[in-house]
């Protein structure tokens, strides 16, 4: 997939910083129930009845509006190929979505699940936006990133092992994509912008949750979970590992000592 990032100086700096700045709003918005508190209940078990999938639906299309938004402010400054990318698959679920939820329960279960998908995938395409406006990294960011990044393929090894199941086409999809983030990641923490690395990591989170998803191997996700910065949360067989107490800061050789970063 092309990662070619323009090197063009922004004309509107404030952009980048109302960009940035904006993850926490984001997240604030879906954790309080604002406008997106369906898409934080778990998933696909707690689907509910047509009503409530359509609800969902709903919310996870202001969602990638919303997304879309931050897209069309910034185009000009970024290259946003990989993004338009993202938001294309993410609409093509929510038309998936759309047409399960009149048929029946299960229809309505598969509804929920291809939501939940194009709203991690619309967050990748957030995560990658933001990547492409922080091509930079400060030297305390190397041990924190390359912790991230060695976890992320560790999870993407064990990802690729268990989404066998033949047919899958969008758990295929989002699978790739989420290979792609993260070969650009470990591109860009080899060139030192470890921020950038950072926010591309994110987003192959993302899109590795929403590949488990679709292929029925991870269950009982909230949006929220990819939402977190610090990227800890590993429900079930996959995600990160969470630390022994909740809350605890990272150690002196955590933020100090870079680990060996796996070549993609």
């Amino acid at each position: 997939m092309d990662d070619s990032r323009t090197s063009e100086p922004l004309t509107r700096p404030i952009n980048r910083r109302a960009l940035i700045g904006g993850a926490a709003g984001l997240a604030a918005l879906t954790l309080t129930g604002a406008g997106y508190a369906a898409a934080q209940e778990s998933t696909p078990d707690a689907a509910g009845n047509a009503a409530d999938a359509t609800e969902r639906l709903d919310q996870v299309r202001a969602l990638v509006a919303l997304v879309g938004a931050d897209r069309a402010a910034i185009a000009t400054t970024v290259d946003v190929t990989t993004v338009d990318q993202l938001l294309g698959v993410a609409n093509d679920l929510l038309n998936q979505a759309g047409s399960a939820v009149p048929a029946d329960d299960a229809a309505t279960e598969q509804a929920a699940r291809l939501a939940i998908s194009a709203g991690l995938i619309a967050l990748g395409a957030r995560s990658t936006l933001v990547a492409e406006l922080s091509d930079f990294g400060l030297p305390s960011q190397q041990a924190p990133a390359s912790r991230r990044l060695a976890a992320t393929h560790a999870w993407l090894t064990d990802a690729l092992d268990a989404i066998t199941t033949p047919g899958v086409t969008d758990a295929a999809t989002a699978l790739q994509f989420a290979q792609d983030l993260y070969a650009a990641s470990y591109t860009d923490y080899t060139a030192g912008r470890y921020d950038q690395a950072k926010h591309r990591d994110q987003a192959t989170n993302q899109l590795l949750r929403a590949a488990l998803i679709l292929s029925g191997e991870l269950e009982n996700h909230r949006l929220t979970d990819s939402l977190d910065g610090a990227g800890n949360g590993r429900p079930g067989r996959f995600g990160r590992r969470r630390r022994d107490r909740r809350g605890e800061h990272p150690s002196f050789e955590e933020w100090t000592t870079p680990v060996e970063v796996p070549a993609p």
